[in-house]
C-alpha cells in the first residue's frame, strides 16, 4: 500500500518513523533516497491498513495514492499564482497533490461524473485546500469554461482502461477488449485537441498515458504533435519514466 506524505506537514522519513512508533516497527519503507524510482513524498507500507490507523490522516498528513500516480503533480511542476486545470480529476489525488506543492495556485478540478466529484470535495476538505470543482466534459470546454480563459498548466490524466490499478484489481485485464482501447484512443485525441486550445503560450500540458497501451493511444498524440510542430507552436519533450 502506497501513501503520499504531505510535505507541508512532515517529511517522508519523519512520517515513516512516526508510523513505526505508533503503528508497528519497520511497517513503513522509506523511499526517500536518490536511487528510488518514486517521488520523495511516496511511502510504501508493508500491507494495506485502515486509513484511520495512519497518524494524523484526518488532518491531511497523508493520502493513499499509488507511487506512479504521484509523478503527475511532480512532473507538472505547478507554481504558486498559476492557473491549473486537472482534467478528469476524480477522485482528487492529483488535485490535492498539486495544491500540496503549490498551495497558492488557482486549481480547477474537472470530471464528467458528478457522483465522483464528491470524493474530490471530501479530499479537499480533509487536506484544508481550496479548488474550483467543476462537472463537465473535458472534450467540450466551451460548455463549462468562459471564452478566452487559459491555463498556465494542464494535467490530462485522460480516461483510460484502468490498467494502472491491475495490481489491486487483476480482473480488469480479462474484462477489457480491443475495441475499448480504440474508443479510448479516439476520446483521448478529442480531449487533447480541445484542451490544447485552452493552454497559455509557453504553458505546460502534461499528458499521462498508461504504458501498456502507449503504442495504440500514442498514435493519436503523434498525429497531434506533428500538426502543431509544423505550425511552430508546440515544443515538446517526450519522456517515459521506467521503474
Amino acid at each position: 500500500m502506497w501513501i503520499r506524505v504531505n510535505q507541508q506537514h512532515i517529511k517522508t522519513n519523519d512520517y515513516a518513523a512516526l508510523i513505526s512508533e505508533l503503528v508497528e516497527p519497520e511497517f513503513a519503507k522509506n523511499s526517500e533516497n536518490p536511487t528510488a524510482c518514486v517521488p520523495k513524498c511516496a511511502l510504501l507500507l508493508e500491507r494495506a491498513v485502515n486509513v484511520n490507523q495512519l497518524p494524523h490522516f484526518e488532518q491531511g498528513w497523508a493520502t493513499v495514492q499509488d507511487a506512479h500516480a504521484q509523478w503527475s503533480a511532480e512532473l507538472l511542476g505547478a507554481e504558486n499564482g498559476e492557473t491549473v486545470l486537472d482534467a478528469c480529476a476524480a477522485p482528487g489525488g492529483k488535485t490535492t497533490h498539486i495544491l500540496e506543492k503549490a498551495p497558492k495556485a488557482k486549481v480547477m478540478a474537472l470530471d464528467i461524473e458528478e457522483s465522483r466529484l464528491s470524493r474530490v470535495r471530501e479530499n479537499l476538505v480533509r487536506l484544508g485546500q481550496i479548488a474550483q470543482v467543476i462537472c463537465g466534459d473535458a472534450s467540450k470546454p466551451e460548455e463549462w469554461l468562459e471564452e478566452g480563459v487559459l491555463f498556465d498548466r494542464i494535467l490530462l490524466d485522460a480516461p483510460c482502461s484502468a490498467t494502472g490499478v491491475i495490481r489491486r484489481h487483476p480482473d480488469i485485464k480479462w474484462l477489457r477488449k480491443e475495441g475499448d482501447i480504440a474508443e479510448l484512443a479516439t476520446l483521448q485525441g478529442e480531449i487533447l485537441k480541445a484542451l490544447w486550445q485552452r493552454l497559455k503560450p509557453n504553458g505546460i500540458l502534461l499528458y499521462a498515458l498508461a504504458r501498456c497501451y502507449r503504442k495504440k493511444i500514442a498514435s493519436k498524440f503523434n498525429g497531434f504533435y506533428k500538426i502543431h510542430r509544423m505550425q511552430n507552436n508546440l515544443k515538446s519533450i517526450l519522456t517515459a519514466k521506467k521503474c
